[in-house]
């Protein structure tokens, strides 16, 4: 039951305030005071990536497409909790950052194309599951959620509902493996995040700016950028579009003690000189997957940490 004490400390605070309160750990930000500050505490209730076994979490993040599929599985270092007010990392551990296409995968050891009847295409989704969750081994899996339609228009365009389809076959198959206890992990979650709730985090008109965010975490400005605001934080940014995001991977990237990559397809400087074999790599897509990674992994640490503050009656200054 939500505690009717904490409930009323939220109303206290103004709407906008809850409202940067929710953006900031990745909850909806929609409604009025009432719902906004019962929904912060339930979503801070469950929080999933600290314990008190110093123990990493394993993230799985895919960002859903049939041609250019990518994911990153990141490694959540063991985070000493005594003091909420200091929070300490290792490196995030990348042990997996790769894109695929699933057109090339093969059924029967034949490469089938453009394999989009339902029995093919399911078995593509199943194998891919599969493998991924073998080899990473995630106690989290994130799956970006996919629009259903382009601009307003009315007609719906075929590849957007292909790539629907896939997503809902891998959400199917992923609750299939841990509902029959194939995925045999107690903290075994699946969760669909929605790519607007990145672009509200890291953009500039809700007032989150890298210089106070995010919050006792060692995410660095992006080089050479100590006294000014970040360009990916413009008052003309979306932060849907590509650009932006691959910037700011670039400046984690650069600063070089943020990520430690172990075995992984796609290294740091494959992502910074864009290239990897020769060919023109495409980097877009590995971002997504990768910010998306990073966001929820923040929008945790933040939920425990404003848990904390309201159980213990501390200013939530730092949210502001």
């Amino acid at each position: 039951m939500l505690s009717h004490k904490l409930v009323s400390d939220l109303q206290q605070l103004t709407l906008p305030q809850l409202r940067i309160i929710a953006i900031k750990c990745g909850i909806l930000n929609k409604g009025n005071k009432l719902e906004l500050a019962q929904r912060i505490l339930q979503e801070i209730s469950k929080t999933r990536l600290i314990n008190n076994n110093f123990t990493p979490h394993r993230i799985l993040s895919i960002d859903v497409g049939i041609r250019n599929l990518a994911f990153s599985s990141i490694i959540a270092p063991s985070i000493i909790i005594e003091d909420f007010n200091l929070i300490h990392h290792k490196p995030f551990v990348v042990d997996g950052w790769d894109k695929l296409s699933i057109e090339s995968k093969k059924i029967d050891n034949k490469i089938i194309k453009k394999a989009y009847n339902p029995s093919k295409f399911s078995f593509l989704a199943y194998q891919l599951a599969k493998s991924l969750l073998k080899k990473f081994k995630p106690q989290t899996i994130l799956i970006e959620r996919q629009r259903c339609r382009t601009r307003g228009k009315n007609v719906v365009q075929e590849w957007i509902i292909k790539i629907n389809i896939f997503e809902n076959m891998l959400h199917s198959i992923f609750r299939c493996f841990k509902e029959e206890m194939i995925w045999n992990d107690q903290e075994a979650d699946i969760l669909s995040i929605d790519p607007a709730k990145i672009s509200s985090f890291w953009f500039e008109k809700n007032n989150i700016l890298m210089k106070n965010f995010p919050i006792n975490h060692n995410l660095p400005m992006p080089i050479d950028s100590k006294d000014k605001k970040p360009s990916y934080l413009s008052k003309t940014s979306t932060l849907r579009s590509k650009k932006e995001k691959i910037e700011i991977i670039n400046s984690w990237l650069k600063a070089g003690s943020i990520f430690d990559f172990r075995n992984t397809q796609i290294t740091a400087k494959d992502f910074i000189s864009k290239k990897k074999e020769k060919d023109k790599l495409k980097i877009d897509d590995l971002a997504d997957s990768l910010l998306q990674g990073i966001s929820w992994i923040i929008w945790e640490q933040n939920k425990w940490i404003l848990k904390q503050k309201l159980q213990h009656n501390k200013p939530l200054y730092d949210f502001f």
